[in-house]
């Protein structure tokens, strides 16, 4: 009787590690907007040269190459298809996760 209430809870627990680790590595593999880009011209009591603000992106690192491009792969189709279209990607950081700043080239409908 005590071997079979051990197996279970053996059997349970590797059920449980599995369950938390595909959650772990789902979220791991998602691409999050961090800030909003803002249209420039967007405040109507802003500057005549207001260029609006960048958004940015994150995606998680990885150590593997392959598997790094695939997420900023991942990353420049979630701002393609955010902004409708074309945009432009300012800079390429890491600061715990990858970044790109980006602003939409045409204005979001």
């Amino acid at each position: 009787m005590a071997k079979t209430i051990f197996n279970f809870l053996h059997e349970s627990l590797r059920f449980l590690t599995k369950v938390i680790l595909i959650l772990i590595l789902a979220a791991c593999s998602t691409v999050r907007l961090i800030q909003e880009p803002r249209a420039a011209g967007s405040d109507p009591y802003g500057p005549a040269n207001d260029e609006g603000e960048w958004g940015t992106v994150a995606y998680p690192i990885s150590l593997v190459p392959s598997i790094e491009d695939e997420r900023r792969q991942a990353a420049q189709k979630f701002i393609y298809d955010y902004c409708g279209g074309e945009y432009e990607a300012r800079t390429y950081g890491t600061y715990g996760s990858n970044m790109i700043n980006f602003r939409c080239l045409k204005p979001k409908s």
